[in-house]
Parts: structure tokens; C-alpha cells; sequence
């Protein structure tokens, strides 16, 4: 039997033709239009009875492929040309009772509040499709316990990019991730999808990290050596074996490059957006006036030291310094240390 339209709509394939292997990713939209890959030639479809025929610019059928029967969504050559079609990573049935609401991509610098904003949006209606994305590659989170995804997600990991991810997901419906790549963010903002950028003041992000990488996931062997350690020379080793760089230049590409929301504002309620929707950001506010507080896959606010300012090292200074991180808080915080716990 045949999947219905349905089903091929709410897939990401990968495309390619016989001997010269993949094009790349492609997704097909309701009202026939073939998305995410671009070229004349495949730029519109239609599907009846587990046949594919796509069109050029003009109308043209250009090549025709059919479903597997013993495979579902496994598509071959047909009557015209060499292509197929892989699935990557198919969805369930769309709620059509979500239709009032967009589509959602939440994109976060990491321990920026990603579970705070999914906590909220779940409160307010949202469906979550347990789907953790980087630029080009997800996590699938389906039907794991919260308190475990991150203790060892590569397990998880399908090859996918993000915007291709994003294509197929519906109204009321969001997913999560860090996607470090300023081409596949925009191709994401040009969608109908609604894109919540999130980033944190970089201190306070740093600090939540150690807290994080101690209790939530699953130790490499070198994260044995800094774990042994305590106070301050553990924050040194955590420093030193870890990407700051990376972490400050994931938050610059999206203060740069997008509106973004800061997770000092979600913790207190407020969403300050210009380019959101209104529904979303009344949707926003309403959620996280429940979400506050609440445990998430991250809270970890019972698992945190003492507080203990790290920072007021001179050494410790004067790395951060180097790297840019204290002008770039002050640039966009107006401080130059934390303003919460570790």
C-alpha cells in the first residue's frame, strides 16, 4: 500500500540520482512545492498513488520516481530519469487543531535557557518534537527521559541539516537546538517557521556550563582530570579544556546577525521582541509564567555551588579578557562579571 501525501510531506529525504550518489536534502510541501533543494528542474511536484513526478520552472515533468513497496518513503526511478529518494527522518501525523499557531524553531546558544523556552511553549499549547538540532546534524529525542538526553545524545545523531528540519514542521509545533551556522539560520527566517533566538550573558553562561557538564552528561576521559579537581583550580581546568572561544562566537553570530531574546528577560517574563508574532510572543509570556521555576532536562538549580565568584581571579581575567569575552558582556549586559550562581 501506498503511504499517502501526507507521509511524504512530513519527511525529510535525501535525493539523489543512480551512479552519481546525493544531491542533497529535500522536503516537499502541502501545496506542491519542493523545498529546501534548489534547481529549475525540481521545482514543483505531484504525488498520486506512490508516484512521484516533478517539474521544472515552466511546468515540465522532468523525471518521475515510485515508492518501495517493500520499503515505505524508499523511492526509485520510475518512468523518467535516474532519481531517488531517501528518507532521513519522518515525523507523525500533523495535528490540524494546532493550525492557529506558527511553527516554531528555537534556537539557543547552550545553557541559555533552551529548556526554559520549550518549557514554556509546551505550557502554552505547543506540541515538542523532541528534536535537538546543530546546523547539520539532530539528536533525536523521541521517547527518551528528559532527565537523560543529554548524558549521551551522539548515540542519537542522524545526519540532517537544520533547515531542512525545520521545513516539515507544523503549525504549533517546535523544536530545539544550537545551530552555529549563520546560512542555515537565515534560511530558517525566510521560512514560515518563527525563529526564537536566545543567548545569556556570557559569565553567567559559563558558570551554568561547569554545573551542567559536572552533573548532566556523560564524561569524556579527559573530563576525568578536571572533575577530580576542586574550586578554583577545577574552573581553571574546566576553562581550558573547553570551547569558550566557540561558545562567545556561537553568541556573536546571532547578536550580530538576528533579533535575539536574552535569558535574563525569560526569567523574569519578559519577551522583547519586534519581529516575533504577536500570537507567539502572548503565547511566550502566558508559558513562562507557569515554566519558571519548573524542572526541566537542565535545571539544575539544586546541583549548584556555593556561590563563588571565579571571576575575581586575576588569571582567570585576564583569559577572558584575551578572548573577548568581558567587552562583549559589557557591550551587550553592561558588566563585566555574573549575576547569578554558578
Amino acid at each position: 500500500m501506498a503511504s499517502d501525501q501526507s507521509s511524504v510531506t512530513r519527511t525529510v529525504f535525501l535525493f539523489g540520482a543512480i551512479g552519481q550518489g546525493p544531491y542533497g536534502y529535500m522536503t516537499f510541501a502541502s501545496d506542491g512545492r519542493i523545498q529546501v533543494y534548489e534547481n529549475s528542474n525540481e521545482h514543483s511536484y505531484a504525488y498520486d498513488d506512490g508516484v512521484l513526478a516533478f517539474y521544472d520552472i515552466n511546468g515540465v515533468e522532468t523525471s518521475t520516481l515510485i515508492e518501495s513497496a517493500a520499503d515505505p518513503l524508499h523511492f526509485r526511478p520510475h518512468t523518467l530519469g535516474t532519481h531517488y529518494l531517501e528518507p532521513v527522518l519522518h515525523l507523525g501525523p500533523l495535528q490540524e487543531k494546532m493550525s492557529d499557531k506558527p511553527a516554531v524553531v528555537v534556537n539557543t546558544l547552550a545553557k541559555s535557557g533552551t529548556y526554559l523556552v520549550a518549557e514554556a511553549l509546551t505550557a502554552s499549547g505547543y506540541k515538542p518534537l523532541d528534536l535537538h538540532l546543530s546546523s547539520d546534524f539532530l539528536h533525536d529525542n523521541r521517547g527518551v527521559d528528559m532527565n537523560v538526553i543529554h548524558w549521551n545524545p551522539p548515540e542519537r545523531s542522524i545526519t540532517c541539516s537544520a533547515s531542512a528540519l525545520a521545513s516539515i514542521v507544523g503549525p504549533g509545533e517546535f523544536v530545539v537546538g544550537h545551530i552555529d551556522s549563520v546560512e542555515e539560520l537565515r534560511k530558517i527566517d525566510r521560512s514560515p517557521v518563527e525563529l526564537i533566538s536566545v543567548v545569556r550573558n556570557p559569565f553567567d553562561q559559563i558558570q551554568s556550563m561547569l554545573t551542567f557538564k559536572i552533573h548532566k552528561t556523560k564524561p569524556k576521559p579527559s573530563d576525568l582530570i578536571w572533575r577530580s579537581m576542586t574550586g578554583l583550580d577545577r574552573f581553571k581546568a574546566f576553562l581550558l579544556a573547553h570551547p569558550v572561544d566557540y561558545w562567545l562566537d556561537f553568541s556573536r553570530r546571532i547578536t550580530e546577525n538576528f533579533e535575539f531574546l536574552t535569558f535574563e528577560d525569560l526569567r523574569v517574563g519578559r519577551v522583547a521582541s519586534e519581529s516575533l508574532s504577536t500570537k507567539l510572543i502572548s503565547d511566550l509570556e502566558t508559558g513562562l509564567s507557569s515554566a519558571l521555576g519548573k524542572e526541566t532536562s537542565t535545571n539544575m538549580g539544586g546541583l549548584r555551588e556555593a556561590k563563588v565568584n571565579y571571576f575575581e581571579d586575576e588569571s582567570v581575567c585576564a583569559f577572558l579578557d584575551s578572548l573577548g569575552v568581558t567587552a562583549y558582556a559589557q557591550k551587550h549586559w553592561n558588566i563585566s562579571g555574573p549575576t547569578a550562581p554558578p
